[in-house]
């Protein structure tokens, strides 16, 4: 007798001997159990997962001589004619090589007649997605409503291209795809009774190279076992499929978290060599990423006995999440781009590249960052002069504002040179020099003469604007003029007295508002103010931060995050000064979230401390609770680090039992949250108050933006 290949000599013969398809075979059983067949099914699935097996067996189920039962005999003629496939009831179509209705009409023809043999005259259409549509139309009134001794089995792997009218007659069971340890186990039990040796690890890689599918596992381990000799071999199935053996990833995940730029492009150069399949090589690079992210949030996730489970968890531990997400990524998304690389090797090794080049490389040195800050450029400074004379272009808008200088914009009289005068107005409040006239884009202005007294002015143009005989002299007040059309200000003097003005030109004309005496008032005492602030020494960017009792807790805290595991403990100067005014019997549920906030943390430790509440306290041990779905941010380095900064902050050793659960209400997220609601509500009242908003929105529609609002008030914390 010739050999009969593995996938026909270990086919099902009932449903208890296939394996998988559960949720199918409970259906088929239940219905054959109860009476309660339906007259026809679509089987659906890809390639190898048992469509047209399970339609045979339903088969032998509904002409079984014993009765219809979901436990065919297979000792009867029907049972054995079936599995033979000599059956005459049991009508095979192949839609693939009969499309034409002809075809099916032939077919519909016999449907009236009863069966020869058996009980049921059974009609296998499979791929019948290749039916022309005329070929369904001619089914459809049968498929709707055959003779009681028909029914209709239909197996396709491509049910989108069945007209709707064909799935709303049929019942439908969607076949799954095997997974790889159901197909491994199967392939042991056909291996064990052909008594042939096998590796474990070879049986994994015909499963991870059979996808999904039965079928191809089986016609696979044929092949294997003919390459082999009689045996399964790894080495002899990684060479038969051109995979590569599993250490090899293990290795480019080592050298690729190490960073090792030289041995990795060496080692792909040495894989070169043995002419793998390098899409099927970043598949299982990505696939070997994927369980390293879940070794890393759950810490015993099983892995398949192919991995080196013992080798993973040490990656899992030396590699950050965020370097395994941007891994993963980029190989995912260049899996497409791979094939249509020139040459996959040069693909390949593009993506490894690019998996170096942006991975993030640490923070910033603080210690060798320059102490000098770059000079910020500024808008281009227009001479000013008794009158001020040159030609422009056409206008297209023009504003005249206010513009509070910075401190590091202004100086005092007694450093203002004779070369600097020239880029300066030539007019002093209270001793004092007032403003830049600054230009955002070109200005023209012809002979404009602004003359005010005790008053603080800004030109600003933010586009080309020119202004012809214009005479601004305003007294203490605010002036601004905007074009919004094409056109100009001609021959226009504006003197105001404590007053703000606003000209608007549209088209040739003007337009001016005359401003209540609230907002004059306002505006007066706000000037005021920016000229006292101009008094204020300008600061030294020089000056080096303070080593003890700093400041700037947000700087020292950005310091503390760039500085190594293996440096000193924190200090008070970095951490204690915060907290002051807390110490371990003062803690309570209530104001732990105030201390968590004065602790000033950064990081993944301070992202950790703000989702805890302080549950209770016993001895010098706090007994927290952290979010469960936050629980990722804490790592042993996190925990010793805020166990540190609770120590020095509340001036104790102290213990943190940290838990997951459920935090509760109190705390810093949530009351960092409420502050930062309450301090913008603040800030929008106070802008609505304001007598200069309440004019611009009375007077101009203007209206204050509330996502817009950044309240510039004083931290609590």
């Amino acid at each position: 007798m010739s050999y009969q290949v593995l996938a026909r000599k270990y086919r099902p013969a009932n449903f208890h001997e296939t394996v998988g398809q559960e949720h199918v075979l409970r259906a088929l059983i239940n219905a054959l159990d109860n009476n309660r067949l339906h007259h026809a099914y679509l089987f659906t699935g890809t390639r190898g997962v048992g469509k047209t097996t399970i339609a045979r067996i339903l088969a032998k189920c509904l002409n079984c001589e014993r009765g219809v039962s979901s436990k065919p005999c297979g000792e009867c003629n029907a049972c054995l004619d079936i599995a033979a496939g000599r059956f005459i009831d049991l009508i095979e179509v192949d839609a693939a090589s009969r499309t034409k209705v002809e075809d099916t009409r032939e077919l519909l023809d016999n449907i009236q007649y009863a069966p020869t043999a058996g009980r049921f005259k059974v009609y296998l259409i499979d791929e019948v997605h290749m039916l022309s549509n005329h070929s369904f139309n001619a089914l459809l009134k049968t498929l709707e409503e055959p003779p009681p001794h028909v029914k209709f089995l239909l197996a396709t792997t491509d049910p989108q291209k069945l007209p709707i009218t064909v799935l709303s007659r049929c019942l439908q069971l969607s076949l799954k795809n095997m997974i790889p340890e159901r197909i491994v186990s199967h392939l042991e039990t056909v291996l064990s009774s052909e008594a042939l040796s096998y590796e474990e690890e070879a049986l994994w890689s015909i499963a991870q190279a059979a996808d999904g599918s039965m079928r191809d596992a089986l016609s696979l381990t044929d092949q294997a076992i003919a390459f082999g000799d009689g045996s399964v071999q790894s080495v002899d199935v990684n060479a038969m499929l051109g995979t590569i053996d599993r250490g090899v990833i293990q290795q480019l995940l080592q050298l690729l978290i190490d960073g090792e730029r030289k041995a990795l492009m060496s080692f792909v150069a040495q894989l070169s060599q043995q002419a793998p399949d390098f899409s099927r090589l970043l598949s299982d690079l990505t696939l070997a990423l994927h369980k390293l992210a879940m070794l890393q949030v759950v810490p015993d996730y099983p892995l398949p006995v192919a991995m080196d489970a013992k080798a993973f968890a040490e990656l899992a531990q030396r590699v950050t999440a965020e370097d395994v997400q941007l891994f993963y990524q980029i190989g995912v998304q260049s899996l497409a781009e791979l094939r249509r690389s020139p040459d996959e090797m040069v693909g390949f090794e593009m993506v490894l590249l690019r998996m170096l080049a942006f991975r993030p490389q640490g923070v910033i040195d603080i210690e060798h960052a320059p102490d000098e800050l770059p000079e910020v450029p500024t808008k281009k400074t227009l001479p000013q002069s008794d009158e001020v004379a040159s030609t422009g272009a056409q206008v297209e808008k023009a504003d005249i504002e206010v513009a509070h200088l910075s401190s590091k914009a202004a100086k005092p009289l007694d450093e203002r040179s004779e070369s600097a005068a020239d880029d300066q107005p030539p007019w002093d409040v209270d001793g004092l020099p007032a403003s830049a006239s600054t230009a955002s884009k070109e200005v023209s202005t012809n002979n404009a003469v602004i003359e005010p007294s005790s008053s603080l002015a800004e030109v600003t143009a933010t586009e080309t604007v020119p202004t012809n005989n214009a005479v601004i002299d305003p007294a203490s007040s605010l002036v601004e003029a905007t074009a919004t059309e094409a056109g100009s200000i001609n021959n226009a003097v504006i003197e105001p007295a404590s007053s703000l003005v606003e000209a608007t030109a549209t088209e040739a004309g003007s337009t001016s508002i005359e401003v209540p005496e609230a907002v004059s008032e306002a505006i007066t005492e706000s000037v005021h103010d920016f000229a006292q602030g101009v008094n204020e020494p300008p600061i030294d960017h020089k000056a080096t931060m303070p080593s003890t009792a700093g400041t700037d807790v947000a700087a020292a805290a950005l310091i503390d995050s760039a500085i190594p595991a293996d440096s000193p403990k924190p200090t008070e100067t970095t951490v204690g000064h915060v907290a002051r005014g807390f110490s371990l019997d003062s803690l309570t549920q209530a104001n732990f979230p105030e201390f968590a906030l004065r602790l000033r943390m950064i990081g993944p430790a301070g992202s950790a401390l703000h989702q805890m509440s302080l549950q209770s306290v016993e001895g010098n041990q706090l007994n927290l609770v952290m979010d469960s779905a936050q629980s990722m941010l804490l790592k042993a380095r996190q925990h010793e680090q805020l166990t540190e900064a609770f120590s020095v902050a509340l001036g104790e050793t102290v213990i943190l039992n940290i838990v997951e659960g459920d935090p509760g209400l109190l705390t810093a997220s949530l009351r960092r949250l409420e502050i930062d609601t309450r301090r913008r509500e603040q800030a929008i009242a106070e802008l609505n108050s304001d007598p200069v908003i309440q004019f611009l929105n009375h007077e101009m529609g203007a209206k204050v933006l509330p996502h817009t609002v950044v309240s510039l008030a004083p931290e609590e914390f």
